[in-house]
């Protein structure tokens, strides 16, 4: 977020669940921030956050960690009020409908986050054809769409579950890095960034994370 002005951006986190650290490290570059989730649960826990509530998760270590990276000097207190200030929504969203999130909260938007959904929606190359069409349209023209998730091999696949939120997720990863990059650069994205680690689990042994900015 570096080559961004502070307070000069507009940003999504699409399927964001309860995770605020996206925000927590852009929190003085962006002026309007909006957070949407599928599960009801962690779109609550996102508000009692920003309400300050108490029994809301504790973000100070988190908050603290990032600013000893940035080195800036700023208190905690500081960063917290900052990304309480600038977070205007906790919406609801769900990939699989055709209007994926509310029309009063389609930006579009300077910088798009999607972390951890597509490869739990997307069974096939069309369905995730589909829903990287559907994140574009959320993006100003020159703007940013970050993608992170897990993807196949040509020759296999892998599923498995887990819960966010009260939700329980099945992943089916069948999508392909090839596919990953035809599907972006069809919707006119050039890449910025690509970032890449090899999972050597055993049950998910081929199986590959990425973080790609378009």
């Amino acid at each position: 977020f570096s080559q961004f002005p502070d307070n000069s951006i507009t940003m999504l986190n699409y399927g964001g669940g309860p995770d605020l650290l996206p925000l927590l490290y852009a929190a003085h570059k962006v002026k309007r921030y909006v957070h949407a989730d599928y599960a009801p649960n962690n779109l609550r826990e996102v508000e009692k956050w920003t309400k300050g509530d108490p029994s809301a998760f504790d973000w100070q270590g988190h908050v603290s960690h990032c600013l000893g990276l940035e080195s800036k000097g700023q208190s905690v207190e500081c960063r917290e009020k900052r990304m309480r200030e600038v977070t205007k929504a906790a919406i609801h969203c769900d990939m699989t409908a055709e209007q994926i999130i509310p029309t009063e909260y389609q930006g579009p938007y300077d910088y798009v986050i999607c972390s951890g959904v597509l490869d739990s929606v997307c069974k096939s190359a069309e369905s995730f054809n589909t829903a990287v069409k559907r994140l574009s349209d959320l993006v100003k023209d020159g703007g940013y769409l970050h993608i992170e998730m897990s993807y196949g091999t040509e020759d296999s696949k892998c599923s498995g579950c887990y819960e966010v939120g009260g939700i329980v997720y099945k992943t089916v990863l069948s999508v392909t890095k090839a596919q990953i990059l035809e599907a972006i650069k069809a919707q006119g994205f050039s890449i910025t960034h690509l970032l890449q680690y090899v999972d050597d689990c055993e049950e998910t042994a081929g199986y590959k994370d990425d973080a790609i900015y378009w």
